[in-house]
């Protein structure tokens, strides 16, 4: 049996608002529905530091310590992943997309009403974070 994929996702929260983006069409399985920012963990590297590298690449902001939330085991058609998931609420930059075609912030109360990608979905509800 294979091993999951490593993933780390950020959840970037500003007061009661989190912020959840959208793939580009046809970009990969989670395509069209939003989701958590973020992408896998390299051999060696510590999740920390992925999370840190991947909002830098993904979105052009920098962060430093965010918190640990949890894990979810996901299993997709074509992937099985482990997504690490870690809130962050204080960022260096203003967010750009490179790999996501839009972004918005939800109320926290509202999150239940987004079309989040499968794996995602799981966390927010694992964590209670609706």
């Amino acid at each position: 049996m294979e091993l999951p994929l490593q993933v780390v996702c950020a959840i970037l929260r500003d007061g009661d608002k989190i912020a959840v983006f959208q793939r580009r069409a046809s970009d990969c399985e989670v395509s069209d529905k939003w989701e958590f920012p973020g992408g896998k963990i390299e051999p060696g590297e510590e999740a920390t530091a992925a999370l840190i590298r991947e909002l830098k690449e993904e979105l052009s902001i920098d962060i430093t310590v965010p918190r640990y939330v949890g894990v979810v085991d996901w299993q997709y058609p074509n992937l099985h992943l482990q997504l690490h998931a870690f809130e962050v609420s204080k960022w260096k930059g203003c967010i750009r997309l490179y790999v996501h075609q839009d972004y918005r912030w939800v109320p926290h109360a509202n999150l239940g009403e987004v079309e989040l990608a499968d794996a995602d979905r799981a966390l927010v509800e694992k964590y209670g974070l609706i």
